[in-house]
């Protein structure tokens, strides 16, 4: 067989071309560069294969997917961030990259093979990486994936790079790692009447997070319970999203309107993309200027996210802890109504930055005090020494 390249001639010579073709007997046979579209030409074309489908059970399906396609192996280098990695039981290091903690669709596959020097799943997740491979096809889904060749670490994923920008930005409002690490030990109600009302900001009814805080909200609601708690949902709730914007704008709701004297913010653990939103400047600044106690219940207790360390609130670590948290100090409250503060939930009103005004005015007012309890004294000691100057002259005069 002999093929002729017609590329580079003109019209008129590929016509004198085909009409010679024509009389030595040549048959067509069409040959296409591979990042050419060759299936459209399918609807000229006769083929039973390509016309008829094929019945396969929904098993087989990927599979003769995999059979059918056929290609030239490709190589690229890419940047991306590590979504997820784990290992499998051969050892093999599977990663899935996406574009960026903002655009984390599509997902490519990606397989760390034996030539790459020894990275540790550790070592490789919140990454982002620069990786070189070829373009291959995993049989099983029929799902593409790069065999990489190499891969080179290139910091932080973006996401931690972008709350990073943010636990800078707000410091002011933050608490550092250490005191959060520590917790807030005088959080509490100024109130001693009766908390009944909570303001639960929780997304879909069918999330876990939602399901766990109100499995312990229920224990507290029994029949003889007095007082029961009432939860409050904002008014337009957008199914399953719970985005910075819908939270911030809830907890203003709640401020606006007054029917609640807690506000609960709980989820579930999940896809670390999505509870980006619990760091978001819109969210940590709306807890700090809320009116009302926030209580933060979300992900898991070693989750890093800055709504947990807004210093005005309360972290719980996860919806259960919430939900407890919450009852206990109810509890305690209604257990000591005379007391004005209690070691439960407290609302600073003050940002980090007026401590030291405050701290001033707290060592006057010390001053003050001390004062104060030295002119009582002098009182108590002046009104002792008239009454035994009134005796003595009493005596004297009974003596005459």
């Amino acid at each position: 067989m002999i093929q002729l390249d017609t590329s580079n001639f003109d019209q008129m010579e590929k016509d004198k071309a085909i009409e010679l073709a024509k009389t030595l007997g040549a048959k067509w046979s069409l040959h296409f560069q591979d990042d050419k579209d060759w299936y459209k030409f399918k609807d000229i074309m006769k083929s039973e294969k390509l016309e008829k489908p094929i019945n396969v059970g929904f098993d087989e399906l990927f599979q003769n997917i995999s059979k059918r396609v056929s290609y030239s192996p490709f190589s690229y280098t890419i940047e991306a961030d590590i979504q997820s990695i784990y290992k499998t039981p051969k050892g093999t290091l599977i990663c899935n990259l996406i574009a960026n903690y903002e655009k984390n669709t599509p997902v490519l596959r990606v397989v760390l093979g034996k030539d790459i020097p020894s990275l540790t799943k550790e070592e490789l997740e919140n990454k982002r990486v620069e990786v070189e491979g070829e373009l291959d096809l995993y049989r099983p889904s029929a799902q593409l994936q790069l065999k990489a060749k190499s891969i080179n670490i290139l910091g932080d994923c973006s996401r931690l790079v972008k709350i990073a920008e943010w636990e800078k930005e707000y410091e002011d409002i933050l608490l550092s790692d250490e005191e959060a690490k520590k917790g807030l030990e005088d959080f509490y109600f100024s109130d001693v009447e009766p908390i009944t009302d909570i303001g639960l900001i929780a997304g879909k009814k069918s999330n876990n997070g939602y399901k766990d805080f109100m499995k312990e909200i229920n224990k507290f609601n029994e029949p003889d319970t007095n007082p029961k708690f009432l939860i409050y949902t904002p008014q337009d709730t957008p199914e399953g999203t719970m985005t910075a914007e819908y939270m911030a704008a809830a907890i203003k709701e709640f401020n606006e309107k007054a029917n609640c004297q807690c506000i609960c913010i709980v989820r579930g653990g999940g896809d670390p993309e999505q509870l980006i939103a619990f760091s978001n400047p819109l969210l940590l600044c709306a807890i700090d200027e809320s009116k009302i106690p926030v209580i933060t219940g979300v992900g898991h207790s070693d989750d890093k996210l800055l709504c947990k360390r807004v210093k005005s609130a309360y972290d719980a670590g996860t919806p259960t802890g919430a939900a407890k948290k919450l009852i206990d100090g109810i509890k305690k409250l209604q257990a000591n109504k005379s007391q004005v503060k209690s070691n439960y939930f407290p609302k600073k009103t003050y940002n980090n930055k007026d401590s030291a005004y405050l701290a001033e005015w707290d060592a006057i007012i010390a001053e003050k005090d001390a004062k104060i309890r030295e002119l009582e004294q002098e009182i108590e000691r002046l009104k002792k020494k008239d009454i035994d100057g009134l005796w003595g002259l009493i005596l004297s005069k009974l003596k005459r």
